[in-house]
């Protein structure tokens, strides 16, 4: 159903089907929040592992060796994709709003 004001996607995996969301949505005004990598990996690993212990033992150093690199091999493939896509689409620059994470929490 369409909401009666805005759609708020804020999964970090919408990054990787950017050009499929303006397919749909060519007009999207889009706010992008950009964050240093030594505070966005941590914070990742904790939300991937938290949700694939169900599938995992998680006293099994192998486990953890397996999520935490599937997690990296993500996140590289996130970058990319990102990277590529504003190359690739300079000419939405007037619809991407990009926003320090740390100032959007310090002065919301």
């Amino acid at each position: 159903d369409t909401p009666a004001s805005h759609w708020l996607l804020k999964s970090v995996a919408h990054c990787l089907y950017m050009d499929t969301l303006l397919q749909h949505f060519p007009h999207a005004a889009m706010v992008m929040t950009h964050r240093q990598l030594d505070k966005v990996l941590p914070s990742f690993c904790s939300m991937l592992w938290a949700l694939s212990h169900v599938y995992f033992e998680e006293d099994n150093a192998n486990n953890r060796d397996i999520v935490s690199a599937r997690t990296l091999q993500y996140i590289d493939q996130m970058i990319k994709s990102i990277v590529e896509f504003r190359t690739r689409r300079s000419d939405l620059n007037q619809q991407i709003l990009d926003i320090s994470y740390d100032e959007l929490m310090q002065q919301p």
